[in-house]
């Protein structure tokens, strides 16, 4: 089988980009998937996952975050669901005093930022939230959640309607690259110009001396997953993303 991009993974990571890829292009682009979409081994597939703008002192996640509210946004017109749905988020004080200091910088940070974030003390707090008891508290009014499953099946959906073949139950073996990369499976072989990988703890399976090319330009320890996954995108991103922060 024959692809311009091959994207190993069909996680939130891997049907994004899937996604994305063919609603920007006309590429031919092929996802493969060692299990079903939204199994039990995928830490994409779960009810919920949390939206927000509080990333204490990180100012470069904050304003990551703040950049893709409109792309959800603009994803939910696609889609024709609500995948978000406003909350508001409540960082509470209490006895952990680490925790504490993420809520104060969280604050800090947003208001360095422009951004608006409501500062309660006890009793304010005990007014609007009556459930909680705390000497202080800090409500991030753009926090929202995220429905994890319905987005995995959005995007996976989406990127099939769009002409992407999508491969489910088919485990990638081995990696081997020329001039184009050779993608194997107990099913046949994918060549293709690209490849993406984005199984997270599964990428060392794929370790090869024959992706070196790939990794040039790279710190020797940074891992596998970061040297493939990274290429090509912006510095600031993929410093965050070797770093783990």
């Amino acid at each position: 089988m024959e692809a311009d991009v091959c994207i190993i993974g069909a996680g939130v990571m891997g049907s994004a980009a899937a996604y994305w890829i063919s609603k920007t292009s006309n590429l031919n682009v092929v996802l493969v998937e060692q299990y079903s979409i939204g199994n039990d081994y995928c830490s994409s597939h779960d009810a919920n996952r949390v939206f927000r703008y509080s990333y204490g002192s990180d100012k470069l996640y904050t304003k990551m975050a703040m950049e893709t509210l409109p792309l959800w946004k603009n994803l939910e017109q696609d889609s024709g669901d609500q995948l978000l749905i406003p909350s508001g988020l409540l960082l509470v004080d209490g006895d952990d005093e680490e925790s504490s200091r993420f809520n104060r910088e969280s604050c800090i940070t947003l208001r360095e930022m422009g951004v608006r974030v409501e500062e309660l003390d006890e009793s304010e707090l005990k007014a609007r939230f009556p459930q909680f008891t705390a000497t202080h508290a800090y409500l991030d009014p753009h926090g929202a959640v995220l429905l994890a499953s319905r987005i995995l099946a959005s995007l996976s959906g989406m990127a099939r309607k769009r002409g992407v073949k999508v491969l489910e139950n088919h485990k990638v073996t081995r990696l081997k690259a020329d001039d184009q990369v050779e993608v194997e499976t107990p099913g046949g072989t994918i060549r293709a110009a690209k490849v993406i990988v984005t199984i997270g703890p599964w990428s060392n399976t794929l370790r090869s001396e024959s992706l070196s090319i790939s990794t040039t330009g790279y710190p020797q320890q940074a891992s596998t997953r970061s040297k493939l996954a990274t290429r090509g995108l912006p510095t600031r991103w993929t410093q965050t993303w070797q770093t783990g922060r």
